[in-house]
């Protein structure tokens, strides 16, 4: 069944064929035109989500004002936290908890990001590696190698 939620003066205001997104909050999913499976609570939450109507920017969740503001074609990103992953644009498979969290990487794919202002440089900053490194280690460990690099 196809759905929309909304909540809130221009949420989800540019959707076109999009469907089970749920938008709260003033200007919420605003540039959403045919993205799928979004959650958007807060003041301009995903703002610019799929605003190039591709209809890669899906299954994104994001709670606080602005968190994910500058996403388009990223999917499966988790934000909580006023402004929480304002620099993902296309990265994918990130999660970032806490106010501002994030604001200061690059868009990236596949990172945990919990504290506050982690930008990975230092701090009250916990991130967590790439699965990439979780699959080598076991590997690495049963031959004893000293070092490996990512491919």
């Amino acid at each position: 069944m196809r759905s929309l939620v909304t909540f809130g003066a221009g949420a989800l205001i540019s959707n076109v064929d999009g469907y089970s997104n749920n938008a709260f909050g003033n200007d919420a999913l605003f540039f959403n035109a045919i993205g799928v499976a979004n959650t958007a609570i807060g003041y301009y939450t995903l703002w610019n989500n799929d605003s190039d109507a591709l209809g890669l920017g899906n299954n994104n969740t994001a709670v606080g004002s602005v968190a994910l503001f500058n996403n388009v074609d990223g999917s499966e990103n988790t934000a909580v936290g006023t402004g929480a992953g304002q620099n993902v644009t296309t990265g994918f498979n990130n999660t970032y908890v806490g106010d501002f969290v994030g604001t200061l990487a690059a868009d990236e794919s596949d990172t945990i990001r919990i504290g506050d202002v982690s930008n990975g440089n230092g701090g009250r900053v916990v991130t967590v590696l790439h699965r990439w490194y979780f699959q080598q280690l076991p590997a690495c460990w049963r031959h004893r190698c000293s070092s490996y690099s990512e491919p």
